[in-house]
Protein backbone atom coordinates (compact mmCIF):
# COMPACT_ATOMS: atom_id res chain seq x y z
CA UNK A 1 0.00 0.00 0.00
CA UNK A 2 1.30 3.45 -0.91
CA UNK A 3 1.58 5.77 2.01
CA UNK A 4 2.69 8.97 0.38
CA UNK A 5 0.13 10.84 -1.86
CA UNK A 6 2.80 12.28 -4.20
CA UNK A 7 4.01 8.81 -5.20
CA UNK A 8 0.42 7.80 -5.93
CA UNK A 9 -0.12 10.92 -8.12
CA UNK A 10 3.13 10.24 -10.01
CA UNK A 11 1.96 6.72 -10.81
CA UNK A 12 -1.37 8.03 -12.12
CA UNK A 13 0.40 10.65 -14.29
CA UNK A 14 2.82 8.01 -15.64
CA UNK A 15 -0.09 5.73 -16.57
CA UNK A 16 -1.90 8.59 -18.35
CA UNK A 17 1.22 9.59 -20.32
CA UNK A 18 1.93 5.99 -21.29
CA UNK A 19 -1.67 5.53 -22.51
CA UNK A 20 -1.61 8.76 -24.54
CA UNK A 21 1.74 7.84 -26.10
CA UNK A 22 0.37 4.42 -27.08
CA UNK A 23 -2.79 6.01 -28.62
CA UNK A 24 -0.68 8.55 -30.56
CA UNK A 25 1.58 5.73 -31.75
CA UNK A 26 -1.44 3.78 -33.01
CA UNK A 27 -2.70 6.83 -34.95
CA UNK A 28 0.73 7.41 -36.49
CA UNK A 29 1.00 3.74 -37.43
CA UNK A 30 -2.40 3.77 -39.16
CA UNK A 31 -1.42 6.93 -41.08
CA UNK A 32 1.85 5.36 -42.20
CA UNK A 33 0.04 2.17 -43.31
CA UNK A 34 -2.65 4.08 -45.23
CA UNK A 35 -2.10 4.40 -48.98
CA UNK A 36 -1.75 7.96 -50.29
CA UNK A 37 -3.77 7.53 -53.48
CA UNK A 38 -2.07 10.51 -55.17
CA UNK A 39 1.38 8.97 -54.61
CA UNK A 40 0.15 5.60 -55.87
CA UNK A 41 -1.48 7.35 -58.87
CA UNK A 42 -4.80 5.72 -57.97
CA UNK A 43 -6.95 8.79 -57.25
CA UNK A 44 -10.71 8.39 -57.76
CA UNK A 45 -11.65 9.46 -61.29
CA UNK A 46 -15.38 8.84 -61.78
CA UNK A 47 -16.79 10.20 -59.69
CA UNK A 48 -14.06 12.43 -58.35
CA UNK A 49 -14.43 13.36 -54.68
CA UNK A 50 -16.14 16.67 -54.01
CA UNK A 51 -13.77 19.33 -52.67
CA UNK A 52 -16.04 19.90 -49.67
CA UNK A 53 -16.14 16.20 -48.65
CA UNK A 54 -14.77 15.46 -45.18
CA UNK A 55 -12.17 13.07 -46.64
CA UNK A 56 -11.00 15.67 -49.15
CA UNK A 57 -11.33 19.18 -47.70
CA UNK A 58 -9.79 20.74 -50.79
CA UNK A 59 -9.99 24.32 -51.92
CA UNK A 60 -12.86 25.34 -54.20
CA UNK A 61 -11.34 28.77 -54.78
CA UNK A 62 -8.88 29.80 -57.48
CA UNK A 63 -5.47 29.40 -55.88
CA UNK A 64 -2.32 27.28 -56.10
CA UNK A 65 -4.13 24.25 -54.63
CA UNK A 66 -7.34 24.67 -56.62
CA UNK A 67 -9.31 21.41 -56.73
CA UNK A 68 -6.76 19.36 -54.76
CA UNK A 69 -7.62 17.41 -51.60
CA UNK A 70 -5.69 18.42 -48.49
CA UNK A 71 -7.03 16.11 -45.74
CA UNK A 72 -4.24 13.82 -44.45
CA UNK A 73 -6.54 11.68 -42.25
CA UNK A 74 -6.88 8.06 -43.41
CA UNK A 75 -10.29 6.50 -43.97
CA UNK A 76 -11.53 3.11 -45.09
CA UNK A 77 -12.40 3.01 -48.81
CA UNK A 78 -15.18 0.86 -50.29
CA UNK A 79 -12.65 -1.92 -50.97
CA UNK A 80 -11.72 -2.00 -47.26
CA UNK A 81 -8.29 -0.43 -47.74
CA UNK A 82 -7.09 2.48 -45.56
CA UNK A 83 -6.47 5.42 -47.91
CA UNK A 84 -5.67 9.14 -47.89
CA UNK A 85 -6.98 11.50 -50.60
CA UNK A 86 -4.47 14.35 -50.01
CA UNK A 87 -3.03 15.45 -53.34
CA UNK A 88 -5.84 13.98 -55.45
CA UNK A 89 -7.81 16.21 -57.80
CA UNK A 90 -11.36 16.90 -56.66
CA UNK A 91 -14.48 18.52 -58.09
CA UNK A 92 -16.12 21.74 -56.97
CA UNK A 93 -19.87 21.81 -56.44
CA UNK A 94 -21.61 21.29 -59.81
CA UNK A 95 -23.46 24.60 -59.46
CA UNK A 96 -20.11 26.44 -59.56
CA UNK A 97 -19.06 25.01 -62.94
CA UNK A 98 -20.81 25.75 -66.23
CA UNK A 99 -20.33 23.28 -69.08
CA UNK A 100 -19.48 26.09 -71.54
CA UNK A 101 -16.62 27.27 -69.28
CA UNK A 102 -13.24 26.68 -70.96
CA UNK A 103 -12.04 25.00 -67.73
CA UNK A 104 -14.74 22.39 -68.27
CA UNK A 105 -15.27 22.24 -72.06
CA UNK A 106 -18.00 19.61 -71.86
CA UNK A 107 -19.41 18.47 -75.21
CA UNK A 108 -22.81 19.90 -76.13
CA UNK A 109 -25.61 18.37 -74.08
CA UNK A 110 -23.37 16.50 -71.65
CA UNK A 111 -22.76 17.17 -67.97
CA UNK A 112 -19.21 15.81 -67.61
CA UNK A 113 -16.18 18.09 -67.99
CA UNK A 114 -13.47 16.99 -70.41
CA UNK A 115 -10.88 19.76 -69.98
CA UNK A 116 -7.91 18.50 -67.97
CA UNK A 117 -8.34 20.83 -65.00
CA UNK A 118 -11.88 19.55 -64.29
CA UNK A 119 -11.92 16.27 -66.22
CA UNK A 120 -14.56 13.92 -64.83
CA UNK A 121 -16.36 16.63 -62.85
CA UNK A 122 -20.03 17.33 -63.34
CA UNK A 123 -21.15 20.69 -64.71
CA UNK A 124 -24.39 22.52 -65.50
CA UNK A 125 -25.69 22.86 -69.06
CA UNK A 126 -27.69 25.81 -70.34
CA UNK A 127 -30.90 23.82 -69.71
CA UNK A 128 -29.74 23.12 -66.15
CA UNK A 129 -29.14 26.83 -65.60
CA UNK A 130 -32.58 27.75 -67.03
CA UNK A 131 -34.25 25.16 -64.78
CA UNK A 132 -32.41 26.61 -61.76
CA UNK A 133 -33.55 30.15 -62.64
CA UNK A 134 -37.15 28.95 -63.11
CA UNK A 135 -37.05 27.13 -59.76
CA UNK A 136 -35.70 30.23 -58.02
CA UNK A 137 -38.40 32.35 -59.69
CA UNK A 138 -41.09 29.92 -58.53
CA UNK A 139 -39.83 30.18 -54.95
CA UNK A 140 -40.11 33.99 -55.14
CA UNK A 141 -43.61 33.83 -56.69
CA UNK A 142 -42.49 35.35 -60.00
CA UNK A 143 -44.71 34.64 -62.99
CA UNK A 144 -42.71 32.91 -65.74
CA UNK A 145 -44.15 33.74 -69.18
CA UNK A 146 -44.00 31.57 -72.28
CA UNK A 147 -41.76 34.15 -74.05
CA UNK A 148 -38.98 33.53 -71.45
CA UNK A 149 -39.71 36.73 -69.56
CA UNK A 150 -40.59 37.08 -65.91
CA UNK A 151 -43.39 39.24 -64.57
CA UNK A 152 -42.37 40.98 -61.36
CA UNK A 153 -44.71 42.66 -58.90
CA UNK A 154 -42.72 45.47 -57.29
CA UNK A 155 -44.06 46.92 -54.05
CA UNK A 156 -43.78 50.73 -53.81
CA UNK A 157 -41.65 52.23 -51.07
CA UNK A 158 -43.29 54.19 -48.24
CA UNK A 159 -42.74 57.59 -49.95
CA UNK A 160 -44.39 56.49 -53.22
CA UNK A 161 -48.09 56.66 -53.86
CA UNK A 162 -50.18 54.26 -55.81
CA UNK A 163 -50.46 50.52 -56.12
CA UNK A 164 -48.20 47.71 -57.19
CA UNK A 165 -46.01 48.25 -60.25
CA UNK A 166 -45.80 45.36 -62.70
CA UNK A 167 -42.90 44.99 -65.11
CA UNK A 168 -41.67 42.29 -67.45
CA UNK A 169 -38.01 41.32 -67.76
CA UNK A 170 -36.73 39.11 -70.55
CA UNK A 171 -33.94 36.57 -70.08
CA UNK A 172 -33.74 35.64 -73.77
Amino acid sequence: MLSHPSIFLRLIAFAAITGATQENSDTTASTVMATHLANAQRCPVLPKPMCSDDNCQGSIFVCATQFVCSNQNPFIASDGQSVILAGCRCCPLPIQVWCHDHHCAAPEGTRICVAESLEGCSCMTGKDRLAAVEAAAAEEDYVWRSDDSVELDLEPSSDEEGGTVTTATSFG
